[in-house]
């Protein structure tokens, strides 16, 4: 016999329905859409203006604009905390409003859960997403003050959660390294991550390749996400000028916008092309909505993120839902999700010739690349549909609910 319905909230500070981009708003939308459908009363607390409304079963609360901080000082050295702060005192009153739930959802980063979780005697589950440090290690950035602080909103969000799950074994073993003693292994589950297989499925190509003006033959290789360093960008464009001179047709796309907050690679990017003589082969199209992406995907041969670290990767089940072969590293999440020569190819972090040696190869072949491109749709929506990543998370609630009676039942003897 099924277990009961479930009362669900998962907080989060983006959301795509209030214009906020980000994977931590993508993977709540879709994790709460999943969740509905397999019955379970879902509410997202989300950042945006003060509204509610509903869709496929989830009721969706905008929080933050009806108890706004302001901090004028603050944010020139404390801009994570100063964003995080009102959008967190926030959320608990909503979730005070909106309650009682059964479990309650919150992602690690920036604490944005934080105050949620302590308002509360519901059990919280934590989510790892990537963390402050992890991402400022990436990126090369030193921990600042403001980073710091963060940092110690994220170990006291996991710290009052009875569970904890991480998107991979890799970004679970940062996690336990960076917040030690606080995350324990027994209290870390892994979940992998889920791709919408009806939304990013293949579709024609020809209306995106005439957008970014790629003639109907060439090549095309695709990179979407933000543009930061940690996401190997500058080592897929170094590669590229090297592929150029074995595929002299061929044209790298950088799909994707700049970290918030953060300082922006684009001009220095377009500049570097530029210097080697490629910025016809280059195209920098910014950030494109949910809606245009399987069309970029579709407009691709090979789709390449060779982030050096990448806690995940939910760019590349996408990119494999629309049945494109995809490249990563040999580190990070990238492994978990990418098996060799089957649904794309794994090269060593940080290495561009290694890098162009594979791309290289890979555009040899076009009639390999679209069976590995079947393949990757194949294992996409078998092994990693929305579905699967509900009932897995689904299962690790009940867990959570129980040991939260239990204890409740234990306080009361």
């Amino acid at each position: 016999m099924r277990d009961a319905p479930l009362r669900i909230c998962l907080v989060t500070r983006e959301h795509p329905a209030f214009g906020t981009s980000g994977g931590i708003g993508t993977h709540t939308q879709h994790l709460a859409r999943a969740l509905a459908q397999r019955g379970h009363r879902v509410t997202v607390l989300a950042h945006g203006p003060r509204e509610t409304a509903s869709a496929e079963g989830v009721r969706l609360v905008g929080v933050g604009a009806r108890h706004a901080w302001r901090a004028p000082w603050p944010a020139r050295w404390l801009g994570m905390v100063a964003r995080t702060g009102p959008f967190a005192v926030a959320a608990a009153r909503a979730l005070r409003e909106e309650g009682p739930f059964d479990v309650l959802e919150v992602p690690e980063y920036q604490g944005w859960g934080l105050a949620a979780a302590l308002a509360t005697r519901t059990p919280v589950v934590a989510r790892l997403h990537g963390h402050t440090a992890l991402v400022r290690r990436l990126n090369g950035q030193a921990l600042d003050l403001d980073a710091r602080l963060a940092g110690l909103l994220e170990a006291a969000t996991l710290r009052r959660a009875s569970l904890v799950l991480a998107s991979s074994a890799s970004l679970a073993g940062a996690a336990r390294q960076d917040f030690r003693p606080a995350l324990p292994r027994e209290r870390v589950a892994i979940v992998p991550l889920g791709v919408d297989t009806r939304h990013f499925r293949p579709v024609c190509a020809a209306a995106t390749r005439a957008r970014l003006r790629v003639p109907a033959e060439a090549p095309v290789l695709l990179y979407a996400g933000r543009l930061e360093a940690r996401k190997g960008v500058w080592t897929l464009l170094e590669a590229f000028i090297q592929v150029l001179r074995r595929h002299p047709e061929a044209l790298l796309v950088l799909a994707g916008g700049d970290p918030p907050g953060g300082p922006t690679l684009r001009e220095a990017l377009r500049a570097r092309a530029a210097e080697a003589g490629v910025a016809d082969h280059l195209r920098l199209p910014g950030h494109l909505t949910q809606a245009e992406l399987p069309g970029l995907y579709a407009a691709c041969d090979v789709f390449v993120a060779p982030s050096p670290a990448e806690p995940f990767g939910l760019v590349y089940l996408e990119a494999m839902a629309c049945g494109r072969p995809v490249v990563g590293c040999h580190a990070g999440g990238a492994p978990e999700i990418v098996t060799e020569g089957v649904t794309g190819w794994l090269v060593p972090p940080n290495d561009a010739p290694g890098l162009a040696a594979r791309l290289s190869a890979a555009l040899t072949s076009r009639p390999q690349l679209m069976e590995i491109g079947q393949e990757a749709r194949r294992v996409a929506t078998e092994r990693h549909s929305l579905d699967a990543l509900a009932a897995s998370t689904e299962a690790w609630y009940q867990v959570a609910v129980a040991g939260g009676r239990q204890a409740r039942q234990a306080g009361a003897a």
